[in-house]
Parts: C-alpha cells; sequence; structure tokens
C-alpha cells in the first residue's frame, strides 16, 4: 500500500523520534545502477529496472532513521530512473 505523504522535518521516527533519510543503500538509482554492472543481460537490467520503478511508484522509497536506523516507505516526488 502506498503512502500518502513523504518525509518532511516534522516526521518522526516511530521508535526513537529521529529524522528520516533516503536510505542510500536502497535508492531506485543506486539498485537500478548495481544490477546493470552485474546482470547477466541488459534484458534482466531493463525488467528489473522496470520492477524498482513500478515498487516506488506503489509503495514508495525506502527511507532509514539517522539515528536508530528504523526503515520505512514513503511515497516519493519523483521516480528515480
Amino acid at each position: 500500500m502506498a503512502r500518502d505523504t513523504k518525509p518532511k522535518d516534522s516526521d518522526a521516527c516511530p521508535q526513537c523520534g529521529g529524522a528520516f533519510v533516503v536510505d542510500e543503500r536502497q535508492a531506485p538509482a543506486v539498485l537500478i545502477a548495481r544490477k546493470k554492472r552485474n546482470a547477466a543481460s541488459p534484458a534482466v537490467a531493463e525488467r528489473f529496472a522496470e520492477a524498482v520503478r513500478a515498487k516506488v511508484a506503489d509503495a514508495g522509497v525506502i527511507h532509514r532513521c539517522v539515528a536508530c536506523g528504523y526503515r520505512s516507505r514513503f511515497a516519493a516526488a519523483t521516480v528515480a530512473a
């Protein structure tokens, strides 16, 4: 289920009250680039990229709390390529 809002300065972690930032290891562009480097074929990498973009559009981007590491998905402002 997609969330309706993206994190704002006022959004706090439900565990510790820390701030959320995009999880740099799970950012869509990072995942897609890693798959392109390691895929057996370009077609596999493109299917993966399409699946990642669809997941981001549906469920949002993974964010993490800077204090405790708690992760949550928030709707993306734009879908990363």
